[in-house]
């Protein structure tokens, strides 16, 4: 805003060709946004899909599991083991060889994945811990409070 100020006063004439590039400027940074959020987002959905306490999990498995989350993007992103691959390698997570029960493929490792969970998203307790407070620091609890006397 302070900008189109300026612009307003110095150089009126110029006001329509700012406003141009502010809004090209702004598309482009929500597409940056977009892009940007989607490999988190997909490692949020591993950590929420990851099955139970296993260490390997197969890719087969892992994009099966990905892909039935519901309003899930990864079915229209086409997410496929190369693409898997290379949304999680700058994590540090890359997919090896791994044995389960009675067969072995390609998957990734539980250690692999918590390592990057650890670095780059806050643990769920955390997310938790941050909305308690957030309420209490509303009031909302000082409210009831009231009510009964204490």
């Amino acid at each position: 805003m302070p900008l189109f100020a300026v612009c307003a006063v110095a150089a009126p004439e110029l006001l329509g060709k700012l406003k141009e590039c502010a809004v090209a400027l702004a598309e482009a940074k929500a597409t940056d946004d977009v892009d940007e959020c989607l490999p988190l987002k997909l490692l949020a959905d591993v950590r929420e899909v990851w099955p139970g306490r296993a260490i390997h999990v197969l890719t087969a498995t892992l994009l099966d599991l990905l892909n039935n989350i519901p309003d899930s993007p990864w079915r229209d992103y086409g997410l496929n083991p190369r693409k898997l691959a290379q949304v999680l390698r700058p994590f540090g997570v890359e997919p090896r060889q791994v044995r389960l029960l009675s067969s072995t493929g390609k998957g990734y490792t539980r250690a692999d994945v918590d390592q990057a969970l650890s670095r780059y998203l806050p643990s769920p307790s955390v997310q938790s811990e941050t909305s308690e407070t957030s309420r209490a620091n509303t009031g909302a609890d000082a409210y009831a409070g009231a009510e009964t006397g204490s």
